[in-house]
């Protein structure tokens, strides 16, 4: 009996009270929809992240591509290049980015020299000498 003489009670809303509410009836709306959006992409961050996606399948599998020559290196067909150094120069260092070996030399007369070969062919494709 007491929940009927509540809703005879209640009394509708002046309009200006209504508009508010509808204001914020909406404001809530987007907001939820917003902090979902925001959830939905950090989760999706996430298992990007743990799932792998965006690996290179031949990479696990040993082979490579050497960027900017269309070479594949593998184990299974390896590339195999001669690369002309100086007589008695000793390798103190050598590396490999993209299409580019990077080798530090120590030549006979004692001096440090850096030349850069390319993969695909082995020609020498730049010299550094440090006096």
């Amino acid at each position: 009996m007491s929940k009927k003489k509540e809703q005879e009670d209640e009394q509708p809303l002046d309009p200006a009270t209504e508009k508010v509410r509808v204001k914020l009836v909406r404001f809530g709306a987007v907001f939820m929809g917003l902090n979902i959006l925001a959830l939905m992409a950090v989760l999706g961050a996430i298992v990007y992240k743990i799932g792998g996606f965006g690996a290179d399948a031949e990479t696990d599998e040993g082979s490579s591509d050497v960027s900017g020559a269309g070479t594949i290196l593998s184990a299974a067909d390896p590339l195999d290049r001669s690369i002309s150094l100086p007589e008695n120069a000793r390798i103190l260092a050598a590396s490999m980015q993209e299409n580019q070996v990077s080798v530090t030399l120590m030549l006979e007369s004692g001096k440090r020299e850096l030349r850069v070969f390319s993969v695909s062919d082995g020609v020498l494709l730049a010299r550094f000498r440090f006096d």
